[in-house]
């Protein structure tokens, strides 16, 4: 029989029977056909997705209003808030049986699921900055704090260039990069941000650029404006000026992510936002890296094809207010420790007839109201507890926290390393070492600060391993994360445990054996822990048995540690 040679690309041949060439074109034509039916059907589900989901905007005056004032006054009228405050908090709904979160278009389990290595938190999103060679400038950056422009590198990919204020060089741009890497770690869908610097030479204008005057009004982007919005900028030796270069996001822009409600028009939206825990939780990670400026504004929604799918992903955006930097200028002393209103400190003033200086206003008037490092703001740990860190808005998310949200986020954390979090201060790029040394202490010492406060709130149990013995005899095992990480010493530490609702016993160490009713197909184990300086804690940790319908032994089936429902 005779063979030929098909050449599907250079260099590669491929034995082609002849006598089959039909049933191969066949197989072929079906192929393109089948793809262009996908593709069609891809188009179509973009394009009624997009339909169906109105853009979300807002802006920060709008969202002041709302979270300041309108919120806190209709609350008597919100049946909803009220239950909160009547009957105490309510756990999260995106959490599975074993109290963990699943993967979703809000989060993607990462450093919390299985460690990364230190070169996969260094690459973080792991996309290319932009490439060498002429950027042109396509607009003035108009929106947020920090002033920037929207470029098209060399190679045609847009990027949003965001610069340091002038007072403080390094400072935004060095905590934008660290930032969005941490976050990414976290688990939160994230754009890639990468640190770059350029010179004025570098840069061309597109014609038809434009960009927003200070009295609002649309312009032209000349070079005179140009020059203008760079003045903002710390200019560096050689005429060279730094930026935080943030890549243009894929898919279809549908405004901000909502931290109340659902998204209309989303059919895989289904749980209301403030019972979400990846959104409650967003208090404990920001409370670690000083995320002042968490807020709607500084999310963005996608609607994206993925793996063959087409859905709405959820994006958490700028990271240029992080530690102590405000973006535009250092963080303010009040920042973090209250609202940007706070209608409770206001009360308790109100309520002695006079105003108090804070102990932090107290510190900064002290010092002059200087910081040791321009690159990093207003960041330390002296007057930080991990329960009384605000946000710059109250969102009803936040609220919502419970202890069981804290802990998952703060077990989170805890897997952060001291060289893990040295390695991720050094992506920001900082010149000063000493800076650079203070920014990663400053994180270590405020790791443990929060995962210690959070550990004490509930019983963190993990790596629960169950056994049977002899008869109806069962062993379980597990670690303590308090005594893991140093906060407890397993010798001033006791237990007690109870099934179902039987009579509580103490006991020590990190495994208990203990024993199962086998008329019953399920049952629970309830463990509580005190330590020396605490007592009893008061939300157990419930650890369910279900049996197995095959050999009819207990197997976990389940793990709550939050309020009783």
């Amino acid at each position: 029989m005779e063979m030929k040679e098909l050449y599907f690309m250079p260099g590669r041949k491929l034995p082609f029977d002849m006598p089959h060439k039909k049933n191969f074109l066949i197989l072929f034509a079906s192929f393109i056909f089948i793809s262009q039916i996908l593709f069609a059907a891809d188009s179509e589900n973009t394009s009624n997705l997009n339909k169906n989901i109105t853009n979300h905007d807002t802006t920060f005056y709008k969202d002041f209003f709302d979270q300041i004032i309108y919120y806190p006054l209709s609350k008597p009228l919100r049946w909803d808030r009220l239950t909160q405050h009547w009957f105490g908090r309510k756990e999260s709904l995106d959490i599975n049986i074993f109290d963990e979160v699943p993967d979703s278009s809000f989060f993607q389990n990462r450093h919390g699921r299985k460690l990364m290595s230190v070169e996969e938190l260094k690459a973080g999103p792991n996309q290319a900055g932009p490439s060498e060679g002429k950027w042109t400038v396509l607009k003035g950056k108009s929106e947020g704090v920090s002033a920037g422009f929207m470029i098209r590198d060399s190679k045609g990919t847009k990027f949003l260039l965001k610069l340091d204020p002038a007072d403080n060089p390094e400072m935004a741009t060095s905590t934008e990069i660290i930032g969005h890497k941490f976050f990414y770690a976290f688990g939160y869908h994230v754009p890639q941000y990468n640190l770059v610097r350029f010179k004025v030479e570098d840069l061309t204008l597109d014609p038809k650029a434009t960009y927003y005057n200070e009295e609002g009004f649309q312009k032209p982007l000349d070079q005179n404006a140009l020059n203008d919005l760079l003045k903002k900028a710390p200019i560096f030796k050689g005429g060279i000026y730094q930026a935080a270069a943030s890549r243009y996001l894929k898919g279809t822009p549908k405004g901000f992510l909502l931290f109340e409600g659902v998204r209309k028009g989303d059919p895989d939206d289904l749980i209301p936002h403030e019972d979400r825990r990846t959104i409650r939780a967003l208090r404990v990670f920001s409370s670690w890296l000083n995320h002042y400026d968490l807020r709607v504004g500084n999310s963005l929604d996608m609607i994206v094809e993925e793996n063959g799918k087409t859905f709405l992903k959820h994006y958490m955006i700028d990271f240029g207010s992080l530690f102590g930097s405000a973006g535009s200028h250092i963080k303010y002393p009040a920042a973090v420790h209250e609202n940007v209103i706070d209608w409770h400190a206001i009360g308790d003033a109100f309520a002695i007839f006079r105003f108090q200086d804070k102990k932090w206003e107290k510190r900064w008037d002290t010092n002059e109201r200087q910081v040791t490092y321009s690159s990093i703001g207003y960041f330390d740990n002296i007057q930080f507890t991990a329960q009384d860190w605000h946000s710059q808005l109250p969102y009803e998310a936040f609220n919502r926290l419970s202890e069981a949200d804290a802990y998952w986020a703060a077990k989170i954390i805890s897997k952060f390393s001291n060289e893990m979090i040295e390695v991720l201060v050094k992506t920001g790029g900082l010149s000063d070492p000493d800076a650079e040394k203070y920014l990663t202490k400053t994180l270590i010492d405020r790791r443990d600060l929060v995962t210690q406060y959070w550990f004490s709130k509930v019983v963190p149990l993990e790596n629960l391993k169950l056994s049977k013995e002899s008869g109806n005899s069962y062993k379980l095992t597990f670690e303590d994360l308090g005594v893991v990480n140093g906060f407890d010493k397993s010798e001033e530490i006791a237990y007690q445990f109870r099934i179902g609702s039987g009579a509580w016993q103490e006991f020590k160490g990190n495994e208990l054996t203990f024993t199962l009713e086998p008329s019953k197909s399920n049952s629970t184990l309830w463990i509580r822990k005190k330590t020396r300086n605490s007592s009893w804690t008061k939300l157990p940790i419930r650890i369910h048995f279900e049996k197995s319908s095959s050999d009819q032994t207990f197997r976990l089936s389940g793990i709550e540690r939050g309020h009783l429902s």
